[in-house]
């Protein structure tokens, strides 16, 4: 008989456990602990994923959680603490990084003037949602917290077609703007 564990979550980092050897074989306790250990692990990332997606306003499954030091994950981390102001960010696709995004997405080649890029949004320093956004190069976006924040709103709700029209995204990128400058700071 063999006891183990199956993981179908994409997870980049499972804990290592060293069980306590004492003979030259491991306990059926032993094994017993290790897997109760693991199921820990996943569930608090399961918890934290789920807070997360919560507070990012994304309904659904969150796919894959990346603990793990990974150029992209780095890249963002940088960004953010350079723009403490910012929640929301636009930047270029990572080679492979489309794939760590949803097991169900498929990226066709990007269309004549056009290419795919990513948005962030950081919901708590160290935990961020991205999404893929496939741009026309041909339209300015300018690098503002509302215009970004209203470009991931729209391209990650879920029912989007796709398609932003420019007075969908000013509409909501003013609405931001109001509702930002009306806090006290």
């Amino acid at each position: 008989m063999a006891s183990g564990v199956y993981v179908t979550e994409n997870i980049d980092s499972i804990p290592r456990i060293k069980p306590n050897i004492k003979s030259s074989h491991v306990t059926q306790e032993g094994v017993a602990t290790a897997i109760a250990s693991i199921q820990s692990h996943f569930t608090t990332l399961d918890k934290m994923s789920d807070r997360v997606m919560r507070q990012a306003g994304i309904k659904g499954q969150p796919n894959n959680v990346y603990l793990g030091e990974i150029p992209w994950k780095a890249d963002d981390s940088d960004w953010f603490k350079a723009h403490p102001n910012r929640s929301h960010r636009m930047r270029p696709i990572y080679s492979g990084e489309a794939v760590t995004l949803s097991k169900e997405l498929i990226i066709p080649p990007p269309l004549e003037n056009h290419r795919y890029e990513i948005l962030v949004r950081q919901v708590e320093v160290g935990k961020r949602i991205r999404t893929v956004f496939c741009r026309n190069t041909k339209a300015y976006i300018p690098d503002e917290e509302e215009v970004i924040h209203a470009i991931f709103d729209i391209v990650s709700r879920s029912g989007t077609t796709g398609v932003l029209t420019f007075n969908e995204v000013e509409a909501l990128a003013v609405r931001y703007n109001i509702s930002l400058s009306a806090k006290p700071h």
